[in-house]
C-alpha cells in the first residue's frame, strides 16, 4: 500500500507546474495528502526545479532518391529507385520488384542489365523501367544495373543497392512461388 501512496505522490506531483507550491498533511486517521491549497496543519514542500535534458541533434536520414553513378553516356539520371537502401522486402515467394530511374528514357536498342549479388539475372521479366525478381532467397542481397547499347558495351551504370529479403516460409503450399511456363 505504501508503495502505491509513493506512485501516487510522485505522479500527482509530476503533474504540477514547475515552481508550483504544495502543502502536505498527514489526518487523524493516518493518512498522507497533498494539496496546493493551504490546510491545517499542513508543511509546505519545496519542489526542486525538474533537471533538463539536453539531445543531440537530429542527424538528416538518408536521402531516399536513387543513386545515379558517374558513368552515364547520354543519359542525365540512371539509379535504382526500389528497393530501397537497406529496405526488408517482405514477399512469401520472394519475389522483389525493381524499379529504375531513367533520363532520357532508355533508347531504342539499349537495354538495362541486372545483377543480383554480382550475377546476371535473366531479364525476361523487364518492363520498361520496372523489373521483377523471382524466387530470391532470403538474406541480405545486392542489386545493380546497367544499360548496354546493341553492341554490349556499358553507356550508364546505377550504383548498387543492398537490401534484405524476408520470406516467412518457403515449407508452406500457399508460400511456394507460382510456377511460370
Amino acid at each position: 500500500m505504501k508503495q502505491f501512496v509513493a506512485s501516487a505522490v510522485l505522479f500527482l506531483l509530476a503533474a504540477l507546474p514547475v515552481g508550483a507550491v504544495v502543502y502536505k498533511w498527514t489526518d487523524e486517521n493516518e493518512g498522507v495528502h497533498f494539496s496546493d491549497n493551504p490546510h491545517a496543519g499542513a508543511k509546505r514542500l519545496d519542489l526542486e526545479q525538474p533537471p533538463v535534458i539536453s539531445l543531440p541533434p537530429v542527424e538528416e536520414a538518408p536521402s531516399t532518391a536513387p543513386q545515379t553513378s558517374s558513368e552515364t553516356k547520354g543519359y542525365a539520371q540512371f539509379g535504382i529507385v526500389e528497393p530501397h537502401a537497406e529496405a526488408t522486402v517482405r514477399n512469401n515467394p520472394g519475389t522483389v520488384v525493381v524499379r529504375f530511374r531513367i533520363e532520357p528514357e532508355l533508347r531504342a536498342g539499349d537495354r538495362i542489365r541486372i545483377l543480383l549479388d554480382g550475377q546476371l539475372v535473366d531479364t525476361a521479366a523487364l518492363n520498361g523501367a520496372t523489373a521483377e525478381l523471382y524466387e530470391v532467397e532470403r538474406g541480405t542481397h545486392t542489386i545493380g544495373a546497367v544499360i548496354e547499347d546493341k553492341g554490349g558495351e556499358a553507356v550508364a551504370r546505377a550504383d548498387p543497392v543492398t537490401f534484405y529479403m524476408h520470406r516467412p516460409s518457403v515449407n508452406i503450399p500457399a508460400n511456394k512461388p507460382p510456377r511460370r511456363l
